[in-house]
């Protein structure tokens, strides 16, 4: 066992109670909330996961999509996003990030976390997938 310096050697560390909320499947142009309350949270660690695929119509040209995790005073906690430029396209990625009790700010009164997809574009399919872990202190 590894001692830690504020607690005696015979203690054990414990791991807060975390809870998770997730979005599965979320469409471009969503916001979908994840979590709102009328007490303030932490955020211990925030995913995604996107996934694009283009048709076969795809036009020439470079374009971006993806989603991001964001609280309610609109603070970016985390973004992914795909490219492609080429028709009958696929591709899948995901992120991970480790928040460390991430104060959420509070706006109108309430604590909320969401999870924000980009807009449509033509020609170009997206679906994101995405979640927090959370505590409230």
């Amino acid at each position: 066992m590894t001692q830690q310096a504020d607690l005696p050697d015979w203690a054990v560390q414990q791991t807060p109670n975390a809870l998770a909320a997730a979005a599965f499947l979320v469409t471009p142009g969503s916001q979908d909330v994840l979590v709102s309350m009328t007490q303030p949270f932490r955020v211990w660690g925030a995913w995604l996961n996107v996934s694009i695929g283009s048709t076969s119509a795809y036009p020439a040209g470079f374009a971006y999509w993806g989603a991001k995790i964001k609280d309610s005073s609109g603070v970016d906690l985390i973004r992914l996003s795909l490219s492609c430029m080429i028709a009958s396209f696929s591709d899948t990625d995901s992120l991970f990030l480790n928040m460390q009790g991430y104060q959420v700010f509070p706006s109108g009164g309430l604590w909320k976390v969401e999870l924000d997809t980009d807009a449509s574009i033509g020609n170009l399919n997206g679906r994101a997938n995405g979640g927090i872990f959370y505590t409230v202190p």
